[in-house]
């Protein structure tokens, strides 16, 4: 089993700060692999899930927010993206 915590919190572009957290439990099972996140964000929380087999790729999107969080399952890899949706590359040209 792997755990992680990653404090994703960030000043929004009206000068508020958003808290983001975000855990993170990875488990093999017999035939793959299983991750269940918790992002909490502004003091809700919500749960994903996602699983696979051990040769198969899987991914996760979800908007929260202010956040899209990403998970991944590739091949037996694990990994995961929190990216802020409010801003964007070359938004003030």
């Amino acid at each position: 089993m792997v755990k992680r915590r990653h404090d994703a919190s960030f000043v929004d572009r009206s000068g508020r700060r958003v808290e983001v957290l975000f855990d993170l439990e990875a488990r093999r099972k017999v035939d793959g692999l299983e991750l269940q996140a918790v992002v909490r964000y502004a003091g809700k929380e919500s749960g994903l899930t996602l699983a696979s087999g051990l040769d198969e790729d899987r991914e996760l999107r979800q908007a929260i927010g202010l956040v899209d969080v990403i998970l991944e399952l590739d091949s037996g890899e694990v990994s995961y993206e929190i990216w802020r949706n409010d801003i964007q590359q070359n938004m003030f040209r």
